[in-house]
């Protein structure tokens, strides 16, 4: 069997119809008629009270009456009743007052529905003959499937259709009268058949019957599916495979992988239904016959069909979190997703004592594997229960690495994505002053889809909200450091996209040069990739300084997308050498591809007073090496 054949996520939404526990009767009244059940109950009573002794008079009011609010949702009911009624008194009569009024269609099908169950040949030799009365026949026919199965079946014989649909009525009518179902479906297919049709339209028929075929033999009911017409085979066989499974699902595994003519899709459908099926029992067998089949890693689809069994388990009591934990990290690296996906989510609904428990128990587990993203989904939990004592205990972990990674996941939303921009603050205000930069660098590392000092890559930021003016004063008073660097650099870049004015003016109160400049810099490469001519306005106005060569690279490195000659004039007045040539390198590179002529005059200008490591570096610019 080939690797990863199981897993192509497939919407279940189609199968939903045989996959509904079978009906019970719902309320009737004394013909039949099926009728929504008990928020309206007494209310139905009263209409039924109410139409018992009408007379086709009182019933013309009543209908008139209705249509009058036949938008309201509460009409069906009471224009079935009336229906029934009707058909009992003057069925013909009824459907004159219809067309003379223009009653809409509904209210036809439903008289002709209640004079099928009083009188099905002369309800029947009423509809005219041609498409339109095909179609009506087929509506009525879907209607008498909730009402009486000897009058459906009457009709479906006929008809043959309506196909079958999420009813699960379908099962109940399917199971006592499967020869006539599989008589009708062989004639609508060999019809087809002769006159060159597609008979993929058959499909739910061929399904429902595949079905009730597996309650009785699944393996033979697999065998018939697979020789039926290709344009039902699939569905029918994936139907039988769902029967089974619900009886068997280890069973459904072993013949999917022993069975080597079960189409891909088939395999990746019922494949992850049996999975999830096994996984509520016994997660870690489910784990077990991913690898056994060799599943490929990176096919998501299968771990979520275990994944999602572990919340529940854990919460339910049927599995410790540290069960779980164990179960998880032994797929190690090999499916490293199932970590990534489950431990943040895997402690919801525990209390702040199982948390607390967990927390500590998981910390000291030997050769543990995604230990911070366990740890930081249960701070997580944690915090919103106990917010000291979750920030407590991440305080004493004693490796920093660990640490500032498990602080960093109380940014991650409990149910996914980042927390919003003021939440952020809060949180990071609660982390104490000593750990605070490695926490939010770590973070912004971690989630940001950006890391810090590649700059903007394109404008294709998608990383976490930061709101510049919440966040600076929490890191003013903070020791110079490595990982505050990285804090301020990301988030002054955003903070100078969307506020350059108060980005610039925060970095102007700084007193350490290095910080100053970072910030600076940084506020300065947001606005330009923001709004480059406004930036180089503003820049054109300030004095020569370090601060102002720092900040006119990424202007250069911007504008050069769209006016590298403009860029080529601002890399020229940078005065601090490294930073001119990278600015050069940055416009020449953009211009030679805009008009290469214009850009190699230029860099002859100033070619004679280059040194040979700037001539190889600008040089390089036209051979695109």
């Amino acid at each position: 069997m080939k690797p990863g054949y199981f897993w192509l996520l497939i919407p279940l939404a189609a199968w939903s119809g045989y996959q509904t526990a079978r009906p019970t009767t719902g309320p009737e009244n004394k013909a039949g008629t099926s009728l929504s059940s008990s928020p309206r109950a007494a209310e139905i009573r009263a209409w039924s009270a109410r139409f018992e002794k009408a007379t086709t008079a009182d019933l013309e009011k009543e209908l008139l009456a209705l249509l009058a609010n036949q938008d309201s949702p509460d009409w069906t009911d009471p224009l079935k009743l009336l229906c029934a009624r009707w058909a009992e008194l003057d069925p013909a009569g009824a459907l004159a007052f219809f067309e003379a009024n223009k009653v809409p269609t509904i209210a036809r099908h439903h008289l002709l529905k209640e004079w099928a169950l009083l009188d099905s040949d002369a309800a029947w030799a009423t509809i005219p003959a041609g498409k339109e009365g095909g179609y009506e026949r087929q509506a009525v026919t879907r209607m008498l499937l909730n009402e009486d199965q000897d009058t459906f079946m009457w009709w479906f014989r006929q008809v043959r259709g309506p196909m079958p649909d999420a009813d699960p009525a379908w099962l109940l009518v399917a199971e006592r009268h499967l020869s006539e179902f599989e008589e009708v479906a062989n004639g609508l297919t060999a019809e087809l058949a002769a006159t060159g049709g597609r008979s993929n339209q058959y499909s739910g028929l061929f399904a429902l019957i595949a079905r009730v075929r597996a309650l009785k033999d699944p393996e033979a009911a697999c065998q018939w599916a697979q020789g039926l017409d290709s344009m039902v085979r699939d569905s029918a066989l994936s139907s039988a495979l769902y029967q089974w499974s619900e009886t068997d699902p280890l069973a459904v595994w072993q013949h999917l992988r022993a069975d080597g003519k079960i189409p891909d899709s088939t395999m990746r459908l019922i494949g992850k239904l049996v999975l999830t099926k096994l996984a509520k029992e016994n997660p870690a067998q489910a784990i077990e016959l991913i690898r056994e089949a060799g599943i490929q890693a990176d096919r998501t689809e299968a771990i979520e069909a275990v994944r999602s069994s572990f919340p529940h388990l854990v919460a339910s009591g049927k599995l410790s979190p540290i069960e779980a934990y164990r179960l998880i990290s032994s797929a190690k690296a090999q499916y490293s997703v199932l970590g990534l996906n489950t431990l943040p989510s895997l402690w919801r609904g525990l209390s702040g004592d199982q948390l607390a428990e967990a927390a500590r128990a998981i910390s000291t587990e030997p050769s543990a594997d995604r230990l911070d993203d366990a740890l930081g989904g249960i701070a997580n939990e944690w915090l919103r229960q106990d917010p000291q004592a979750a920030l407590a205990f991440i305080s004493e972990i004693s490796d920093p690495n660990l640490k500032a990674r498990t602080y960093s996941g109380l940014f991650r939303a409990t149910y996914g994505g980042h927390t919003d921009p003021r939440h952020q603050a809060e949180l990071l205000a609660m982390i104490p002053e000593g750990d605070r930069a490695a926490a939010f660098s770590t973070y912004v590392f971690r989630y940001g889809e950006r890391k810090v000092g590649e700059g903007y890559g394109g404008g294709n930021y998608s990383g976490p909200p930061l709101q510049g003016d919440l966040l600076a004063p929490l890191f003013e008073k903070l020791p110079p450091s490595d990982e505050l660097n990285r804090s301020l650099k990301v988030i002054s870049l955003d903070w100078g996209e969307q506020d350059p004015s108060a980005a610039l003016a925060w970095a102007a109160t700084l007193k350490d040069p290095t910080q100053r400049q970072t910030v600076y810099t940084s506020a300065f490469e947001g606005w330009a990739h923001h709004n480059p001519y406004a930036a180089a306005d503003w820049l054109a106005d300030q004095k020569e300084s370090p601060d102002r060569d720092a900040a006119a690279l990424p202007l250069v490195q911007n504008l050069a997308k769209t006016d590298a000659e403009a860029a080529w004039a601002w890399s020229n007045s940078i005065r601090a050498s490294g930073q001119r040539l990278e600015a050069r390198a940055s416009a020449l590179k953009a211009w030679a591809v805009q008009d290469p002529d214009a850009a190699q005059a230029a860099y002859r200008q100033i070619s004679s007073g280059l040194s040979a490591a700037e001539v190889s570096k600008l040089s390089s610019c036209f051979t695109g090496s």
